[in-house]
């Protein structure tokens, strides 16, 4: 039974090492969040950027506003059925596939940030603090609301899952 685990265990994780940094991949596009998709059986984080998680809640206008899901929207929006390429950067700390990736012409790392959809967040040295000011000063998306950093929130929510229940 543990032989089959362990096999069962690496076909799962081949098609995440299939792929090497500096190698690049395109194909139909499944978005997983508003910072990650699928694409060619790889997941791929958009590098340099952090979206809120599907299930994030921010405020906006004294109400709850689904923000994670309102990114997710936005990432498939900006899709929109076309075939996605992603330049393969490498792994980082995470273990998470980092990826420059485009939808024809358009570069979905920074369209995120400049929709407000996603923040800036250095894993690699991509500059895209100005398109973030800009986003910012018309607050737009996520900068019209309030909301948690996406990284708090994760931890904060991480955390509650795994504490103990009364």
């Amino acid at each position: 039974m543990k032989r089959t685990s362990s096999i069962l265990l690496a076909a799962l994780l081949l098609p995440a090492a299939a792929v090497m940094a500096g190698e690049t991949v395109s194909g139909p596009a499944t978005v997983l969040d508003g910072s990650t998709l699928a694409v060619g059986g790889i997941t791929f984080h958009l590098a340099d950027t952090v979206a809120p998680g599907r299930d994030q809640i921010c405020r906006r206008e004294g109400a709850d506003w689904p923000c994670g899901q309102a990114a997710a929207a936005k990432l498939a929006e900006l899709i929109a059925g076309r075939t996605v390429k992603c330049d393969d950067l490498g792994r980082d700390l995470d273990q998470q596939q980092l990826a420059v990736c485009y939808a024809g012409d358009e570069e979905l790392n920074r369209d995120m940030i400049a929709a407000g959809m996603a923040l800036v967040r250095w894993q690699v040295g991509l500059d895209y603090a100005e398109v973030q000011s800009v986003a910012k000063a018309a607050h737009l998306g996520l900068w019209s609301a309030s909301f948690d950093d996406p990284w708090d929130w994760r931890r904060k929510h991480a955390a509650a899952a795994s504490a103990p229940h009364s």
